[in-house]
């Protein structure tokens, strides 16, 4: 963790981390939804982009989350 109101690169690493995790996930659970697992009746401009979409909100969450940690991971260095 960094200091409070800063970013490392670490920080960097661990939220572009995050939001491929959490567009692995996205993209599986659409293709559930969509097709029932047939990978082939699945509309995957639809689930890559919404994909993508959450991806970008993951990292800015994340990313945001690490700039207001101290680094005892409490917020805003207080809660």
């Amino acid at each position: 963790m960094s200091e409070l109101y800063s970013l490392r690169g670490r920080d960097f690493l661990n939220s572009a981390l995050s939001a491929i995790a959490v567009a692995v996930v996205f993209s599986l659970n659409g293709v559930f939804q969509q097709a029932g697992f047939n990978l082939f009746e699945a509309n995957w401009g639809v689930i890559l982009g919404d994909a993508l979409n959450v991806a970008i909100i993951a990292f800015v969450g994340v990313l945001s989350h690490q700039f207001v940690q101290d680094k005892n991971g409490r917020a805003f260095g207080s809660l």
